[in-house]
């Protein structure tokens, strides 16, 4: 269970897609502090440039492969902007 009140660590990013080497920082957070909250940037659209499609995924299918990931256990929240 998550506790307000201890140390955490926020991981932001737009993880487009997960992938192992976020699964390995995720352990090292965990591993500092217990527990992490992981933000996701809704960022579908956005380009980095001309001609790359570098954030293919909206943030509901972020959510869904990060949640996918082994040993990961994520609290999903979504601004209302």
């Amino acid at each position: 269970m998550f506790d307000w009140k201890k140390p955490t660590v926020q991981m932001l990013g737009r993880w487009q897609p997960w992938h192992q080497g976020h699964q390995e920082l995720f352990k090292r957070c965990v591993a500092k502090t217990g527990q992490v909250i992981i933000q996701v940037r809704d960022v579908q659209g956005a380009s980095g440039g001309l001609g790359q499609d570098d954030n293919p995924f909206d943030w509901d299918l972020v959510c869904k492969l990060s949640l996918a990931s082994p040993s990961s256990i994520f609290l999903q929240t979504k601004s209302q902007s």
